[in-house]
């Protein structure tokens, strides 16, 4: 795996450069997921983090044993992480 620039990682994917190059995937997460992202935490940045414990601790899935003291938990380090 090189160090520096654009190149593949061990798995064959590509990834983007450290001095801010993009790189353009075709396959990859589309920019509209990254506006969400932005959007949600600019308007209610601590109910953003909330809503991000949900599929994090898969607590959408049936069966699933996700406390809410882990989700509020999670919630709070995102918030002193910025």
């Amino acid at each position: 795996m090189a160090s520096a620039g654009c190149g593949q990682d061990r798995d064959g994917r590509r990834r983007a450069a450290r001095d801010g190059q993009v790189v353009v995937e075709p396959d990859g997460t589309l920019i509209e997921a990254f506006d969400a992202i932005r959007e949600g935490v600019l308007k209610d940045r601590s109910q953003f983090y909330q809503d991000l414990s949900v599929p994090f601790f898969g607590a959408n899935r049936e069966g699933s044993n996700a406390s809410q003291g882990a989700r509020d938990d999670s919630r709070a380090c995102g918030l002193h992480a910025g």
